[in-house]
């Protein structure tokens, strides 16, 4: 696993009046991301947020954090809560609701950026100043907010006491009073970072001794009850200073505690440890930064730390490039708190300047979002909040939606994105990848490779991009956009389908139990495949595979470079030009178009039973292999059985100039000849479930006919066979095929219909 620039560098910050500073960013489990920040534009300082889709666009405007406007609002922290609102907590200057100096404030937003109410006052301790907020959303759907409560020891040059103010999932806060987090009231804490836990919370902190003036890293974790543990010590570093702590729940409900030590000579490391839920460590505290830090100045109080989601956590912090340049990397450790590659400098600097101040996030489908404090002669705005994207993926990535508008980005690997009930957009990038809308008008892109995107329910548009893409289409109304050349491409329908003429969708498929009647190609070499129900399957012109289901299928023939395929059914193929059965085709019907009754075509079965039937041209039929049964119908046609034992059917009125066929091939052993009484009206009854067997007298071998009942008249010499209808030769009688010569012929050899 490395890490490597996905996208490039932006611009978090519109606004670009003044300066802005002390960047804070947090993901959404709908794949997005919001950046707030302090902006020190104006007469007054005052926070700002944005929201971002998960590519880095912007997602909207900025926005005003504050409604509180007076004097300055410094520090914000976001916490993003179950539900998918987020809440904001910052130090605040204004005075309000009584606050005689610094306070606690926050606000709660809806995921579209929206207020959910006007800001409100955290702290309920007043005295001197409260600053150094921290705020972390529990699984309660909740949040806690934990900040230094300043001046009740020395209120003109120390902090004083960590505090914290639990509320749930209805905002209310659930305690009247904030408390106190460390136990020990005689020695300064400060600097404190909260991290929810599956139940309660665990908070970090810094606390001073005053006989050293030396200070350490602790904690202490709190359970729902609000009940706390045994304060515990995360820093073994002495005789020196710790300072900006920051901390969070890794993917197997532990914590890890990252922060900068700094020796008494000046030397610098940034270190962190690894601690189970109840605060027990997991190990000692080991090295994160893999490049050496420079001595000042002072841009690591502000470390930003992730969990990764498989394990494991990323570390983002400042590092110079030379005495006056410095940029921004990146470290990632396992769950053992082993380094995964090289430290990866993220935003070099090219001129003189500083980046620091960082903040890193997990985003939903895996990748990472940092934002740094960037005052290195950015254009048009020189102090300013800049942010990178980073990809650390090594794997293909699983995404299951929310009910917001689900946003998530693949990978180069086949990845599984499944939307929610909002609309979503899903990319899934490189890779044989399924994308899934769910409920709602969502946008699916597959990218490169072969992809199945399925919209769901909702008006959704679905672009495949490069590659053999699959698109589930449920609803007409969904739209599927494919560019010339990105592959070859199947819909998959659940109602009746016509191709555009222009469409580059090239296969439609009937999806399994969706009532689809008929499917219709276009111009192109089309391949359509029906379902379990009865189809009717019409390539169009273009050199089309045809594949049928379960049903009863009727394929639609245009072109011989057709193929048709069917698995199961009574299936025919209708056909309005020459056409041939490939091999095991599974079609028991093969019959001309009666719209084309005047073209010759030629229709050939394969290796089964087929019944084949012409049309009112001089059509060519032939059986091939199998018990096949062959109609002419109107027209001179040849007539060509095959092997097996094949049937020969004259059910139209015969005329020797019109409409007299050609058996190429009779049998008598094998073959036989049914005649449809309704044309030869003499010869009895019988039909064709239950034919009739023709009276041996009714048959004769003879250039005519020779007494009242010789019907069927075969001359052998000749290879005529007639009908007479009064049986005597009195009456011209009309030939009805031509056969071979000197056949042993007999009235086995028909039956009547």
């Amino acid at each position: 696993m490395s890490i490597s620039l996905w996208g490039t560098e932006f611009f978090v910050n519109s606004t670009w009046e003044g300066d802005q500073t002390f960047p804070a960013v947090q993901a959404f489990a709908s794949g997005g991301f919001v950046s707030v920040w302090e902006d020190r534009g104006g007469a007054t300082t005052e926070l700002r947020g944005q929201l971002f889709y998960a590519d880095g666009n912007k997602h909207g405007v900025e926005f005003v954090i504050n409604s509180t406007s007076a004097n300055t609002q410094a520090e914000p922290t976001i916490a993003v809560l179950s539900d998918g609102r987020f809440v904001v907590a910052w130090a605040d200057d204004s005075g309000a609701d009584g606050e005689p100096g610094w306070g606690i404030r926050a606000r709660v937003f809806n995921p579209d950026g929206s207020a959910v109410g006007p800001d409100f006052r955290v702290n309920t301790t007043g005295a001197e100043h409260q600053v150094e907020v921290s705020i972390d959303a529990l699984a309660n759907g909740g949040f806690v907010v934990t900040y230094s409560d300043f001046g009740a020891v020395n209120p003109t040059t120390d902090y004083s006491h960590v505090r914290a103010r639990v509320y749930g999932a209805d905002l209310q806060p659930v305690a009247v009073a904030d408390s106190t987090v460390a136990i020990d009231a005689a020695k300064l804490q400060a600097l404190p970072e909260v991290v929810g836990l599956e139940h309660g919370y665990a908070v970090v902190f810094v606390e001073w001794d005053d006989a050293t003036s030396n200070s350490v890293l602790r904690g202490r974790v709190f359970g729902d009850d609000g009940v706390g543990s045994t304060e515990f010590a995360i820093s073994d570093f002495p005789g020196g200073d710790v300072r900006g702590p920051a901390a969070t729940r890794l993917a197997d409900g532990r914590l890890v505690a990252v922060w900068t030590e700094e020796a008494a000579d000046g030397a610098k490391a940034i270190k962190a440890r690894l601690f189970e839920p109840d605060g027990t460590a997991s190990g000692t505290a080991f090295t994160v930064n893999g490049i050496a830090l420079a001595t000042a100045p002072d841009m690591n109080d502000k470390i930003g730390v992730t969990a990764l989601p498989e394990g494991g956590f990323a570390v983002t912090y400042t590092n110079p490039a030379s005495a006056l340049r410095w940029g921004i990397r990146a470290a990632m450790f396992d769950g053992t708190g082993q380094r995964i590659g090289a430290d990866t400098l993220i935003s070099p600097v090219d001129v003189e300047g500083s980046k620091g101040v960082s903040s890193v996030t997990t985003l939903a489908d895996g990748r990472l979002m940092t934002a740094w404090l960037d005052n290195s002669g950015r254009i048009f705005d020189p102090v300013g909040i800049s942010g990178q994207i980073l990809e650390i993926r090594t794997k293909a990535v699983s995404l299951s939606g929310t009910d917001a508008d689900d946003d998530y980005i693949g990978t180069t690997f086949h990845d599984v994105l499944r939307g929610g009930n909002g609309k979503d957009w899903l990319n899934g990038a490189d890779g044989n990848d399924v994308l899934e809308g769910g409920a709602g008008a969502d946008t699916l892109y597959g990218g490169t490779g072969d992809d199945t995107l399925d919209g769901g329910d909702g008006l959704d548009e679905l672009t495949g991009g490069a590659g053999d893409d699959t698109y589930i289409l449920r609803n007409l109304s969904d739209v599927a956009f494919e560019e010339v050349g990105e592959g070859f491409d199947t819909a998959v329908v659940f109602e009746d389908v016509f191709l555009e003429a222009v469409s580059t969708i090239e296969a439609l498929t009937a999806a399994s139990g969706a009532r689809v009647a008929f499917l219709t190609g276009n111009a192109d070499n089309n391949r359509l495949t029906g379902n379990e129900g009865a189809n009717t399957i019409d390539g169009r012109s273009g050199d089309d595979t045809l594949i049928g289901g379960g049903g009863d299928d009727v394929f639609i023939i245009d072109s011989q470079g057709d193929r048709v395929s069917d698995a199961s059914g009574y299936d025919k193929v209708v056909a309005s030009a020459s056409f041939a059965l490939q091999e095991g085709s599974g079609i028991e019907l093969l019959e001309a178009d009666a719209s084309s009754f005047w073209d010759t075509l030629s229709l050939t079965g394969d290796s089964a039973a087929n019944i084949i039937r012409g049309n009112s041209g001089w059509s060519s039929l032939r059986g091939m292999g199998g018990d096949d049964v062959l109609y002419g119908k109107n027209g001179k046609d040849a007539l060509s059985g095959g092997t097996g034992r094949d049937t020969f059917v004259f059910d139209t009125k015969p005329n020797k100039i019109f409409n007299r066929d050609k058996i190429t091939d009779f049998k008598p052993v094998d073959d036989t000849i049914y005649l449809d009484n309704s044309v030869f009206k003499k010869l009895g009854k019988g039909s064709f479930t239950k034919p009739g067997k023709l009276n041996k007298a009714f048959f004769k071998i003879s250039d005519k006919a020779r007494d009242k009942n010789d019907y069927v008249v075969y001359d052998k010499k000749k290879g005529v066979l007639w009908y007479d209808a009064d049986g005597s030769g009195q009456g011209a009688a009309v030939e009805i095929s031509t056969l071979s010569k000197k056949l042993k012929m007999s009235a086995l050899d028909f039956f009547v219909i």
